[in-house]
């Protein structure tokens, strides 16, 4: 009998040691690690963030899957790199990105130039106007001495390491009331403009009236007649279907939008050398494939703006002298800003 008791006084202790394991184990977390290079259990991959301000349809987005790809085949898997749309890791919010970015909080981040400028003004060097007069000339400065310099100025300001650049692309202008054939027709027009202070000193330069409005506020603003102008890319006006409230385009080239892939100094500090030149070579093979589906998407965007019959009007060589010659002010004014090095860099005197 004792023997009986003895056991079963064994059991119900064995049974009252399991529930209290089970009700003070810690469930396992389902958020995602803060540290930027944590290694996975499965793998022994480090995993890095890459942030981009696009939507999953944007080349912008597919330069990223492909950076991603390349450098996980590159590196034998060594390396994942999960990409982020709509800068979900900074919350939606564009500036605080280039914050999160500077603190290392974010580890790879694919942003245009107009966005960068949250953290310096130079960045928006290449989008002067009329520096550029095609793709080609583009793509030559930045991946030439235009780009070094710029990637020099992000580097300053601790945004870490420029990989490659890609391209948003030139910005064209359509309006509601008037076609834009000479400077004079820039007098007085209210044109929304990205909130962005060399734009809005451009545009107050060439007497128009600039207009920093939300992007997503500029269809009804174009419609109620609020603005009566606007720029952007062809594939960003057709995007926001802001075809069917302008009624005439100048396809002018104005100014040009890089888009910066680039690394936090923390990240990259984490990263051994040997590595450093496998992500710089995926990067650039990834922004080469970017720039190309870019251009191709520019010219199918431009066609179908047409077909929507909207008014296109074509810029002789001396009418688009003309513009030129009227920024060639502008271009002093800025010279203090941007200052005498980018301005040789870009091929400026």
């Amino acid at each position: 009998m004792k023997k009986i008791i003895a056991v079963t006084l064994c059991l119900i202790m064995a049974f009252s040691l399991a529930a209290c394991s089970s009700s003070n184990a810690t469930p396992p977390s389902t958020a995602i690690s803060s540290d930027s290079s944590s290694t996975s259990d499965s793998n022994n991959a480090v995993t890095l963030k890459l942030n981009t301000a696009v939507s999953v349809t944007s080349t912008w987005y597919a330069g990223c899957e492909r950076f991603s790809e390349l450098v996980k085949e590159k590196t034998g898997g060594r390396y994942i790199i999960d990409v982020y749309s709509d800068c979900q890791l900074s919350g939606g919010s564009q500036p605080d990105a280039v914050t999160m970015h500077q603190a290392g909080d974010i580890d790879i981040s694919c942003l245009g130039a107009l966005t960068w400028a949250n953290a310096t003004v130079k960045t928006t060097m290449p989008c002067m106007p009329f520096l550029f007069t095609n793709f080609d000339e583009a793509v030559d400065a930045m991946n030439g001495d235009g780009g070094k310099a710029i990637a020099k100025v992000i580097s300053d300001v601790g945004c870490g390491e420029v990989l490659a650049w890609g391209m948003n692309g030139f910005r064209q202008i359509s309006t509601t009331k008037k076609e834009i054939t000479c400077p004079d027709d820039l007098v007085g027009l209210k044109i929304r403009i990205p909130g962005n202070q060399m734009y809005i000193d451009l545009y107050t330069f060439l007497g128009a009236d600039p207009v920093s409005l939300s992007f997503s506020e500029l269809y009804t603003a174009l419609s109620t007649g609020v603005v009566d102008a606007q720029e952007n890319p062809y594939d960003t006006t057709m995007s926001a279907n802001l075809q069917e409230v302008v009624k005439y385009c100048t396809g002018w080239n104005y100014s040009y939008e890089p888009i910066a892939l680039t690394v936090s100094q923390k990240a990259w500090d984490s990263i051994p050398d040997a590595d450093k030149d496998i992500f710089r070579e995926a990067a650039e093979e990834a922004m080469a494939y970017q720039v190309g589906l870019a251009i191709d998407l520019d010219s199918t965007r431009e066609q179908e703006m047409r077909d929507s019959g909207v008014q296109f009007y074509e810029l002789s060589n001396a009418e688009l002298q003309a513009f030129r010659d009227a920024c060639s002010g502008f271009y002093d004014m800025q010279k203090s800003v941007m200052g005498d090095e980018l301005f040789k860099a870009f091929g400026l005197n």
